[in-house]
């Protein structure tokens, strides 16, 4: 295995068994009506949107919604809200950052 290939997956388990409910990991068979931990990505550069933010959402889309995204860089926050499939997240430019943090309450913000 590639080193790039194992920190993409390492990385993406990680983060994934630290913000999905034990129990949906331990029992594939969880109901029906499960409510999506809502992540909003800080830093939207190739780690954190091809590394990490595109393999959370095609693995684990079932559990996990993307619901902001934050960098200083507004193109390159675009092309990872397109190229994630994050369709519905808010966008936040660095200067607000504090206001994705305020606004926050309910999900889980992660700094890549």
């Amino acid at each position: 295995m590639k080193r790039r290939k194992f920190l993409e997956n390492s990385s993406t388990a990680i983060v994934a068994s630290a913000i999905l409910p034990i129990n949906i990991l331990a029992n594939s068979s969880a109901p029906k009506a499960v409510t999506k931990t809502k992540v909003a990505l800080v830093g939207t550069g190739s780690r954190g949107s091809q590394t990490w933010g595109k393999s959370l959402l095609d693995g684990y889309s079932k559990w996990v919604e993307m619901v902001g995204l934050c960098d200083i860089n507004h193109k390159r926050m675009a092309y990872a809200k397109k190229f994630m499939g994050a369709a519905g997240a808010k966008t936040y430019q660095a200067k607000d950052f504090d206001r994705l943090i305020e606004l926050a309450q309910g999900f889980v913000a992660v700094r890549k």
